[in-house]
């Protein structure tokens, strides 16, 4: 035996199985396929001939679906499926799951079976590599065995990206596919016109499998992949080079978020981002962090619960305060600017109060429950303000774009953490709080170059590190705060009325 694949099944009511789809994608690296027959007695009068399903599928309980994960073998199987049962149990999701190991050569051809060429918009198909296909004129073939990655064309989140870049594509274009699996979208989009392609995988099998494809279609010459994680890894990062037309991201919606600046910083100007693998209910986290990063929405497209969205790098003339590079040495965000900010004074508290208020709004847009109860407010600006804990960037015309306050005293309420530890002992760290951008200075990284600003302030006091603390449900902050180096530390809690339970961090200096 060559080898062996561990097969998790979930089994679900119907309606659920997309939200199971959701999870498996987030959890496992490997194929998947859905049985879900609940559209079974629908569908059946359109085929005309009900002899071509047997007693046995008809029989089948129609209200129930499953999935069925295969994952290569040396993944943690363990892992994955208690990965998968946590979010489906944090979702409050009923289901089943089961691991089972089954051998290479029952997975190598039992599984063909069910992937058949598929016709995708109005010019592109893509074909099983064992399987011939007579191309009519004007469309354009590509060729895909997916082995154990990512990428057949079957899945919609796949779909609704491949219809996007036939829609967008106009030849002559340079692609970037972070996360690339199995090379479908970047071999789509050079089957439709576009010049050079380069695949990105955390996975060396994925990797190797858009090598493969690429061969198979004779694009070798046109496409490059790279192993590496863009999000851990600058010198990897900075190998991806730059100035792309288009690039793919059919991820999951945490990572995009995460690589938000690096979508922007990887574009050219007016270039188009096409992300996918995002499940309806994060459309609004995801639109909110690509927009913040600098980029502006075009479309999306939908199809059972699916979405791939389209957006549009911003003119430079657009972006103010644009000068972050990501990632440096470290895999960190740095500025060109040592200081943006100044202290404020007492006749600005009312600009800084609109600043404040354009938060308060865009969190609760968000569905964020942070800062909607009346905090922070103007008595505390007032006193950060006199206090000389204050800090405030202005634009060069004089108005005020961002806020944030950097205190050197210890915060009580990090005096009790629960679920881990800070990395610091004693009281030699400073706090920061209430950062805020305003609308005009959104996209531009200035959150990023206040926060750097601050863990430089603090270096400089001789202070050991950094510490704050955001909302559980504030995603754009907690994946800044990440990307610039912050570590998670745990959980505190302010008490009801005062901020409630926040997540905790803290950053060496």
């Amino acid at each position: 035996m060559s080898g062996s694949w561990t097969e998790i099944t979930i089994r679900s009511s119907a309606a659920d199985i997309e939200s199971v789809a959701a999870a498996a994608t987030a959890c496992g690296s490997g194929q998947f396929y859905i049985e879900d027959y609940s559209d079974m007695d629908e569908t059946l009068p359109l085929i005309g001939r009900v002899d071509y399903i047997s007693e046995e599928l008809a029989a089948l309980d129609k209200s129930r679906a499953a999935l069925h994960l295969y994952i290569p073998e040396g993944e943690d199987r363990d892992r994955i499926t208690n990965s998968i049962s946590n979010l489906l149990t944090q979702a409050g999701l009923s289901f089943e799951i089961d691991a089972s190991t089954i051998p290479e050569e029952n997975w190598a051809e039992g599984w063909k079976q069910f992937y058949h060429s598929l016709k995708i918009g109005e010019r592109l198909v893509i074909r099983p590599s064992w399987e011939e296909y007579e191309a009519r004129e004007g469309e354009a073939v590509v060729a895909i065995d997916p082995g154990s990655s990512f990428g057949s064309g079957t899945h919609e989140s796949t779909r609704l990206c491949l219809e996007f870049l036939e829609e967008q594509l106009r030849g002559k274009e340079s692609v970037l596919d972070m996360g690339c699996g199995s090379g479908i979208l970047s071999l789509a989009a050079l089957a439709l016109g576009a010049e050079s392609a380069l695949g990105a995988d955390v996975e060396l099998h994925a990797v190797k499998t858009a090598r493969e494809n690429a061969a198979l279609n004779g694009m070798s010459e046109r496409f490059s992949a790279l192993c590496g994680d863009a999000l851990t890894d600058a010198a990897f990062a900075r190998s991806l080079g730059g100035d792309y037309d288009i690039i793919c991201a059919n991820i999951v919606a945490d990572i995009i978020i995460a690589m938000a600046p690096l979508f922007a910083a990887k574009l050219k100007g007016s270039g188009l981002l096409i992300a996918g693998g995002i499940i309806d209910s994060r459309a609004a986290e995801v639109k909110a962090a690509l927009s913040e990063s600098g980029l502006d929405f075009l479309k999306d497209r939908t199809e059972k619960g699916w979405l791939a969205l389209c957006f549009k790098k911003r003119e430079a003339a657009e972006r103010q305060l644009r000068s972050c590079d990501f990632p440096a040495e470290g895999g960190e965000i740095t500025t060109k600017k040592a200081q943006v900010s100044v202290t404020p004074a007492l006749s600005e508290l009312e600009g800084i109060m609109g600043l404040i208020k354009e938060a308060q709004a865009l969190l609760k847009s968000r569905g964020v429950d942070q800062w909607q109860d009346g905090y922070p407010e103007e008595w505390i600006i007032k006193r950060d303000i006199e206090k000389g804990t204050a800090r405030l960037v202005r634009g060069g015309e004089g108005e005020l774009l961002g806020f944030y306050v950097l205190n050197e005293e210890p915060e009580r309420a990090y005096e009790a953490i629960s679920g881990g530890e800070w990395l610091t002992d004693g009281v030699n760290y400073a706090v920061l709080h209430r950062i805020c951008v305003g609308g005009k200075a959104r996209g531009s990284g200035l959150g990023a170059r206040m926060i750097e600003e601050a863990c430089e302030l603090s270096r400089r006091h001789g202070l050991e590190s950094l510490r704050t603390d955001t909302h559980p449900d504030n995603c754009v902050m907690l994946s800044l705060l990440k990307r610039l180096g912050f570590k998670r530390c745990g959980e505190v809690d302010y008490g009801e009325g005062f901020g409630g339970l926040r997540i905790a961090f803290e950053k060496l200096l």
